[in-house]
């Protein structure tokens, strides 16, 4: 959901602000590992709904979707790549 400047708002706190590529796993271990002495850290991670999912991603429906089972199984497939 869209926040208006989150970072700003953060900072404005007074705290040490780190966005990142939520979806990548190597640039969330950096950004778990980045600090400012004396400063707490909030880490703003950037996602896509559904990454890795060509049928379901970025479609804001499945946020808080219930899979059918063949939906599950379909969604599977889309994962191991049989699809």
């Amino acid at each position: 959901m869209p926040v208006n400047d989150i970072a700003g708002a953060w900072k404005s706190f007074g705290w040490n602000v780190v966005e990142t590529n939520g979806n990548s796993i190597e640039e969330l271990l950096d950004a778990f590992q980045s600090s400012e002495s004396g400063k707490p850290t909030v880490v703003i991670a950037h996602t896509t709904k559904g990454k890795g999912l060509p049928s379901i991603e970025g479609k804001t429906g499945w946020h808080h979707a219930r899979l059918t089972e063949e939906q599950y199984q379909t969604l599977s497939a889309e994962l191991e790549g049989t699809i």
